[in-house]
């Protein structure tokens, strides 16, 4: 029995939290990074990285520190509103709404500029802040009747001989699975075909905020080169309610089922960023940079809790249990980035610029300290390549000059990470701002509006793999302060 269902296991295993938690989706979220976070550089797409003279180049090309000419202190809060509209699939199922707002700091930090003795190194800068590289704020529901339930999983689970103390064999302390004389494990589903309702909430808050500290040289105004080491620090909470219910009784002895998850991780990183302008002439310039890949340690904590109810003897029984407070340590690598950028100036009228971002995302890595681990590990490592492929994101974007006043647009293209999948998502980019000779400030709008599937748990047969299609509008507003001294 139990190699029966050791391939179905793997499959399963999955989504757990158990001490093999990590999936691909883990690595995909502290892989994905947003460009820019001044709302100078989110208005024009993203797409500085030739021009420089912004505080977010610390984080895509240092070189751009280079062309700073004075000393600036720069701070942004920024607001986050997150909705996501879901559709559990299914006859009869309609969608539902939720939002979540988050208020954050998108950076702060100073420029310390300076003049070298030397005729040929005109600035030798200093950057030290932090910048907002990825926001994981956002709320999800949904409710609908699908085939399949919960315990469809944890039964393989328990007949695979896997008593997971945060699923099968929680389900099992719980009642929602139980024996049978013959040795095998049910559940009150089993044998059941029909559509089961069910309704899930999803909490999701955090981000990755970057520590940088740059240096960066001017050369004969030619050339800027620059370096930032970069301490990302990660911060995911995450808590799930799912939920199922037999309002008309079409299932015997069962009347509910509550299972919550709760997750959160947290560590910290170490990368290192490597840029370069070329000013070919007054007006136009290219830029290069290579990201390293960032090497995190991370730390997740983890629990569960199932409520079961059902009839027995005429009498609704219920039984809530608790799974002890799990942890797990591991290591994760992310992939190298190069970025590729161009800048033209219009004279006193503004500029226009554009930057291509390569990332191959099967470059992803977990490593995990236990080496009772190191079978899943190499399973997780294998299914990242299987997955993901490279991909390119590009931005494009520029500025008109009136006077003291900048008018900005840009939009961006992101690349799916999946493999087989073409699917290019649009990110649109408006900004406006006021440049005075000490001060500045800076206002950018970000729209962009994300389709994916959601499996809110994995079983063997497809036809009862119940999917939320879930439509992800986020709307982002940034606003900047700078001084110069």
């Amino acid at each position: 029995m139990k190699n029966k269902y050791s391939t179905i296991l793997f499959s399963l295993s999955l989504l757990t939290w158990a001490a093999q938690a990590q999936t691909y989706s883990d690595a995909l979220r502290y892989s994905q990074l947003e460009s820019g976070a001044t709302a100078r550089t989110v208005g024009i797409g993203g797409g500085i990285g030739a021009l420089g003279a912004d505080f977010a180049t610390l984080s895509s090309n240092p070189a751009g520190l280079a062309v700073f000419r004075s000393s600036e202190l720069v701070f942004t809060p920024a607001l986050q509103r997150a909705k996501v509209t879901g559709t559990l699939k299914g006859d009869g199922n309609v969608a539902y709404s939720d939002q979540k707002n988050r208020f954050s700091i998108a950076n702060v930090g100073v420029v310390l500029a300076t003049k070298p003795k030397s005729t040929r190194w005109k600035t030798f800068n200093i950057g030290i802040g932090t910048n907002c590289l990825a926001s994981f704020a956002q709320n999800s529901y949904y409710e609908g009747s699908s085939k399949s339930s919960v315990t469809d999983r944890f039964v393989a689970q328990a007949n695979a001989g896997d008593f997971s103390q945060f699923e099968a064999g929680l389900a099992n302390e719980a009642l929602a699975i139980y024996k049978t004389p013959s040795g095998t494990y049910v559940s009150d589903f089993t044998g059941f075909d029909g559509a089961v309702m069910k309704k899930q909430s999803i909490s999701m808050t955090g981000g990755i905020n970057e520590l940088d500290i740059s240096f960066a040289g001017n050369y004969k105004d030619k050339l800027m080169i620059g370096a930032t080491l970069g301490i990302p620090l990660v911060g995911f909470s995450e808590q799930k309610t799912y939920e199922e219910i037999d309002p008309t009784d079409k299932i015997p002895l069962f009347n509910s089922l509550k299972y919550e998850e709760n997750l959160t991780t947290s560590g910290a990183g170490i990368n290192l960023k490597l840029g370069l302008i070329y000013r070919a002439s007054q007006a136009f310039r290219l830029g290069f940079a290579v990201h390293t890949p960032t090497i995190y340690n991370l730390k997740d904590n983890y629990s569960s809790t199932l409520t079961y109810a059902y009839t027995e003897n005429g009498q609704v029984v219920s039984t809530t249990k608790t799974s002890p407070d799990g942890s797990f340590n591991y290591q994760l690598n992310t992939p190298l980035r190069l970025i590729g950028s161009i800048g033209y100036i219009v004279g006193k009228r503004g500029f226009l610029s554009g930057e291509v971002e390569f990332v191959d995302y099967t470059a992803s890595t977990f490593s995990f300290a236990q080496n009772t681990d190191k079978d899943y590990e190499r399973e997780i490592n294998n299914d990242i390549i299987n997955r993901f492929r490279s991909t390119a994101n590009v931005r494009v974007g520029g500025e008109l000059v009136f006077d003291i006043l900048r008018l900005r647009g840009g939009v961006g293209l992101s690349g799916s990470p999946y493999l087989g999948d073409t699917k290019v998502t649009p990110i649109y980019s408006l900004g406006a701002g006021i440049r005075e000779s000490s001060f500045y400030i800076d206002l950018a709008y970000q729209h962009r509006r994300i389709k994916e599937g959601f499996k809110p748990y994995l079983v063997s047969n497809p036809d009862r793999q119940p999917i939320v299609d879930n439509v992800i509008s986020n709307n982002n507003f940034i606003l900047t302060f700078g001084y110069r001294f």
